[in-house]
């Protein structure tokens, strides 16, 4: 379920609270943080690994983890899809 559920994301680490980081050995992370920031989507990204990261309010709705989740998952299939490369390679995190 979740992230891990999204074939191309591997959950880096074992996280045991709300903050969770994740990436792709297969998809461009960044090109999917992209995708998630034009739908609104505020992203977070990690620079070693590369990846993304986000932290889930426990006190947040349900429906809007399913939104992300979703959103999540479509931005993995369309950077998958289109071979696409992020236009931008700046860090959030090192």
């Amino acid at each position: 379920a979740g992230i891990a559920a999204i074939e191309e994301l591997q959950i880096f680490g074992n996280p045991k609270m709300t903050m969770i980081a994740f990436g792709s050995a297969s998809v461009d992370p960044f090109a999917i943080g992209e995708i998630l920031t034009a739908k609104g989507w505020n992203v977070h990204r990690l620079q070693e690994p590369r990846g993304l990261h986000l932290i889930v309010d426990p006190f947040r709705d349900d429906s809007l983890l399913d939104d992300y989740l979703t959103d999540l998952a479509d931005a993995v299939k369309e950077a998958r899809d289109n071979k696409q490369r992020a236009k931008d390679d700046q860090v959030t995190y090192g």
